[in-house]
């Protein structure tokens, strides 16, 4: 072991070297991370020599202030690249993202398709229990070509009309789904904020041009990059393990999808006092507790009998050879260990644990998986209720605001019709096109331009507002002058009563303009997380004004 001496004001030790300690242990449980050393791609792949604009990895960005007024290139798909690429536009000039293969991309809160209209968060949505009881959870580690289908069908009713919106198809079906995590990088696409290029970065021929070899279109010239920022991953770096030990464990570092072959991603037979955790491509938080836990109990001279480790009972060859079978799929899936509920029943059996709460529908969460003494069942219970409540929370609107504003971004058609009931019901009409585009400081402007016809005469119009979220509300201001004003409305979406059976969310806001009472109401019709249709109501009354209006937005496609 290598000792860092961290002491600033030690005056003893003024060489600055590190100390070394050796010991002898029972067990050792490496614990030293997945992704551990940037791995850029290789030179005999891409040839970058002639290249002048700058090139870093993902592991060094900092912020996109970083490349304010530059042309930036950022390779991957994965969730820094496109993170990385949303920050980045807000800034430079010019942001272009090249991936190999286009996947989908969903945001942190999803449908929680129970009737309510509301929004949770992914993991509440994602990792739930689909059948009573842990023992009726099998994992599921070779999806196979109908699996794939079942969850490109589920991502498509997701997030598919804002898929096709940002890039005119969806992902194939005959390939395992690949699928990212971002709020803004569809929107940011479909207003034209983020280029996308589908192929495979081959090199450059000099300067600050790239060269991609396209999917459908042959090879594609990118000019004037001036930096090229390269999310392509980490490499597992285990070489504080000798050569030996590495050959049982038919290590590969390059291997991002699995570089190991183990026994539950835990263990190898062949060397009993050597463990891993969190060494695997998956959903971390809850697997990695079990698996500490699991190899505490296999080193431990403690254990009670009825826990200690059965070598007879592991089947630890069956175990090896569904390891080697995961890295030797082709064509490869996103995760190795993908089936987050079924790997935790897996290690809970292991560790005779009865998950707490093993009913269909409950979320998966690390508090249920604990032994059954009086401490760990209150905390269950306390996680279950907090549970409960953030659920409850979800379908009265806590994060439909933010979705809908996600869903807004882009450019729509509109026709409003105006009833002045202080002319006897006097009607006119106003058509024209919206476009709700994002600002640097995460408010969306929204702009209209259109023609308004009234007793057969026309006349351009247009006008601008704010939107700004702020908590669980939804804030319209007025605009004058090109600058945000004074507050419009101040919008709260609510959850669907059971009563009603048309699929929209609404919200009710009212703003007085001296003495003239202005009652608006939105309504909104999703698709997923896209949005299919909107309808704005203001019923306006008072001394000076008597009138209602009735506004339809809906999505121009691409």
């Amino acid at each position: 072991l290598e000792m860092e001496d961290g002491d600033d004001d030690d005056d003893d030790d003024d060489d600055g070297d590190d100390d070394e300690e050796e010991g002898a242990f029972d067990g050792v449980i490496v614990s030293s991370g997945f992704f551990s050393a940037p791995k850029l791609v290789p030179s005999s792949e891409v040839d970058l020599r002639s290249f002048t604009g700058s090139h870093v990895h993902s592991s060094a960005y900092s912020s996109g202030s970083d490349y304010d007024g530059r042309s930036v290139a950022i390779l991957g798909s994965s969730f820094s690249a496109l993170q990385i690429a949303c920050d980045v536009s807000k800034s430079a000039e010019r942001a272009v993202v090249i991936v190999a293969r286009i996947p989908w991309v969903i945001p942190r809160f999803l449908p929680l398709n129970d009737g309510s209209g509301g929004f949770a968060p992914l993991d509440m949505v994602l990792y739930r229990r689909t059948a009573d009881g842990a023992a009726a959870t099998e994992e599921d580690s070779f999806a196979g070509e109908e699996g794939w289908r079942r969850k490109h069908d589920y991502l498509e009713g997701v997030v598919g009309r804002k898929q096709r919106r940002a890039f005119g198809c969806y992902p194939p079906r005959d390939l395992p789904p690949r699928v990212v995590v971002s709020d803004e990088f569809l929107d940011l696409v479909a207003v034209g904020r983020i280029e996308v290029v589908e192929g495979r970065l081959v090199g450059s021929d000099g300067g600050r041009e790239l060269i991609v070899e396209g999917k459908d279109s042959g090879r594609l010239r990118i000019s004037g990059i001036d930096s090229l920022i390269s999310c392509t991953g980490y490499r597992t770096q285990l070489d504080f393990l000798s050569r030996d030990i590495l050959e049982v464990l038919e290590y590969d570092p390059d291997d991002g999808f699995a570089p190991l072959t183990l026994c539950d991603d835990m263990y190898h037979p062949l060397l009993p006092n050597l463990g891993f955790v969190g060494m695997y491509n998956g959903p971390y938080f809850g697997v990695m507790e079990l698996q500490a836990r699991y190899l505490a109990n296999r080193f431990s001279s403690y254990s009670s009998s009825s826990q200690q480790h059965d070598d007879k009972n592991d089947n630890d060859a069956a175990l090896l050879n569904i390891s080697r079978q995961i890295r030797n799929q082709s064509p490869r899936p996103q995760y190795a260990r993908a089936d987050y509920p079924g790997r935790m029943d897996a290690l809970a059996r292991r560790l005779h644990i009865i998950p707490q709460f093993a009913v269909k529908n409950t979320m998966i969460t690390p508090a249920f998986y604990t032994t059954s003494d009086h401490s760990s069942s209150t905390v269950a219970e306390r996680v279950k209720n907090a549970l409960a409540r953030e659920i409850s929370d979800c379908r009265n609107g806590k994060y439909t605001a933010r979705t809908v504003l996600s869903g807004l971004l882009g450019t729509w058609r509109f026709e409003r019709r105006i009833v002045r009931h202080d002319e006897k019901d006097a009607t006119s009409h106003v058509k024209g096109e919206v476009t709700f585009c994002p600002r640097k400081d995460g408010s969306v402007k929204y702009r209209e331009e259109g023609v308004f016809r009234i007793n057969g005469r026309e006349f351009e119009v247009f006008r601008e507002y704010d939107y700004v979220l702020r908590g669980e509300l939804l804030e319209v201001y007025f605009v004058e002058g090109g600058e945000r004003a004074h507050l419009f409305l101040s919008l709260k979406f609510r959850g669907r009563r059971d009563d009603e059976t048309e699929d929209y969310v609404e919200a009710t806001s009212d703003h007085l303009c001296i003495k003239d009472l202005y009652k608006g109401t939105f309504r909104v019709k999703f698709d997923g997380v896209a949005i299919e249709h909107v309808e704005m109501q203001y019923n306006v009354r008072g001394p000076q004004k008597d009138y209602t209006a009735v506004t339809r937005l809906e999505p121009v496609e691409n």
